[in-house]
C-alpha cells in the first residue's frame, strides 16, 4: 500500500513540474531497492 502512495505522490510532484520523470523513476527505485536495505541493515546481494 506504502508504494502505491509513494507512486502517486511522486506523479502528482511531475504533474506540477516539481520534479523531472527522471528524478521519479530515480527516487521510486531508491524506494524500493535501497531504503528497506538501510532501514532494516539488511546485507545487499
Amino acid at each position: 500500500m506504502a508504494r502505491r502512495v509513494d507512486a502517486s505522490y511522486l506523479a502528482s510532484l511531475v504533474v506540477t513540474h516539481r520534479i523531472t520523470e527522471e528524478d521519479a523513476a530515480e527516487i521510486a527505485d531508491d524506494l524500493v531497492r535501497r531504503v528497506p536495505y538501510d532501514t532494516f541493515r539488511i546485507p545487499r546481494p
